[in-house]
């Protein structure tokens, strides 16, 4: 797929919770203000899932190319929501590797709330936070 069609679907798979210092106070909020920032400001669709595959929350981007709200979004298993018929296997598949802590840098189709088809470049990455 070119890239000047191809729009961008990252997804961050919450693998495991293993335990880490956290820094407390104002530090924690300021950080977690920026990540919120960076979050909503990104020009790429973004979903967070936990280990089952469920939405825990979507930015902005993700709802423009998609289609859905973040509230239609959450708690629902993003393969459900994006993946058209003729690609669960390889959806699943994805899903399996995420699930190793594999990194995912793929690309191929999915579709809009709508039905369209649309080309994405994946980007999956495990991420553990501590104390979740």
């Amino acid at each position: 797929m070119e890239a000047d069609f191809r729009q961008r679907y990252n997804q961050t798979v919450l693998a495991d919770r293993e335990s880490a210092d956290v820094p407390l106070g104002d530090e924690v909020t300021r950080q977690k203000a920026l990540l919120n920032e960076l979050f909503a400001r990104v020009s790429e669709a973004i979903v967070l899932l936990d280990t089952d595959d469920r939405i825990l929350r979507v930015n902005p981007e993700f709802t423009r190319i998609f289609g859905y709200a973040e509230e239609e979004a959450l708690g629902r298993p993003i393969n459900e929501l994006v993946v058209p018929e003729e690609l669960w296997a390889e959806a699943e598949e994805y899903t399996r590797r995420g699930t190793r802590g594999e990194i995912l840098n793929v690309e191929t189709m999915r579709k809009r709330k709508d039905g369209t088809r649309v080309p994405v470049s994946i980007v999956g990455v495990p991420v553990s936070i501590a104390g979740s």
